[in-house]
């Protein structure tokens, strides 16, 4: 701990990341993206190996976390359909980035696409908050969850670092908490914007194996 400005500040990453206080994010871990047959699953996209590295990661982290009492949260995209939600002007961006959707969209509610991966199925009472956009944040019920935890901390995982990774990241530093986003446990399949966002977000970056060690150590394994 230091102290500025008269609070106290944690300091090291054993702080910063101590269970008791701590949320695991899991962004868009779900089969539209990251399943063979997702809508928006390409199996000749650049660095696909990249992305997919990132699964058996957080599935370590996750099991780290319920053993150690960290509070494992899913924050996964989820669309109406006919896109009713679907603002213009964020189409207008996906359109200025090459992205379509296509019919009917892609991670639709109730679909098989907007479930999680299978190697990390929620279990019973573990937090699942849909959004509707790269924000996990707005308009969600996120900040709410993560506060009747009374959680401090957000580890922040998931695809794509250039979209849902960067933009709740950053959120959660203005909403006051302490951010950590593991390196191994995000990714991009293109490889320029990944590498952007990682240096956007190089305060908050730390090691996922770091990390791990403090959730293995607490947990006594």
């Amino acid at each position: 701990m230091r102290t500025a400005h008269g609070k106290q500040v944690m300091d090291s990453l054993e702080e910063v990341v101590a269970p008791g206080h701590t949320a695991l994010l899991m962004l868009d871990m779900i089969n539209d993206f990251l399943s063979p047959g997702g809508k928006l699953f390409n199996p000749n996209a650049t660095d696909l190996d990249q992305v997919l590295a990132i699964i058996p990661r957080t599935a370590q982290l996750l099991e780290a976390a319920r053993k150690a009492g960290a509070l494992p949260v899913y924050v996964q995209n989820t669309f109406l359909p006919k896109g009713a939600d679907l603002p213009a002007g964020y189409l207008y961006f996906l359109f200025k980035r090459g992205v379509t959707l296509g019919e009917p969209l892609p991670t639709l509610e109730g679909t098989w696409g907007a479930e999680t991966i299978p190697q990390l199925k929620p279990r019973e009472g573990e937090p699942v908050i849909t959004k509707r956009s790269y924000s996990g944040f707005l308009d969600t019920r996120l900040d709410a969850v993560l506060k009747a935890h009374d959680v401090k901390t957000i580890v922040v995982t998931g695809a794509s670092s250039y979209g849902c990774i960067v933009t709740t990241a950053l959120e959660g530093f203005c909403y006051g908490y302490y951010v950590a986003v593991p390196r191994e446990c995000t990714a991009g399949t293109i490889r320029d914007w990944h590498q952007a966002a990682m240096t956007l977000m190089s305060p908050l970056v730390v090691d996922y194996e770091d990390v791990l060690k403090v959730w293995q150590k607490s947990a006594g394994y």
